[in-house]
């Protein structure tokens, strides 16, 4: 949570973007997203989501990253929100 802890230190960074390059920010509620099993989504199933649809549009990665999730999730009950940024540069 970015801003919560006065005390916390942030490092800034400046990435340079080019045409084409994606940029997927997210909540641990994506990667958490539990399955009937109580599986997570997790990290590693979630860059798989994006590597395979980055080529996409803004919309259409959007829209295929909450159906895996959702379809990982089945008929489980949601404990938290999928919240998450996407940046497709021009």
């Amino acid at each position: 949570m970015i801003g919560f802890f006065p005390d916390c230190v942030y490092q800034q960074e400046t990435v340079q973007l080019r045409s084409g390059d994606l940029m997927f920010a997210f909540t641990d509620g994506v990667t958490e997203a539990l399955n009937g099993d109580g599986i997570e989504f997790g990290d590693e199933r979630l860059r798989e989501t994006v590597c395979d649809v980055a080529h996409l549009p803004a919309e259409e990665v959007r829209d295929r990253v909450v159906s895996r999730v959702r379809e990982w999730c089945g008929d489980a009950p949601a404990h938290d929100d999928l919240t998450f940024v996407i940046l497709k540069a021009k």
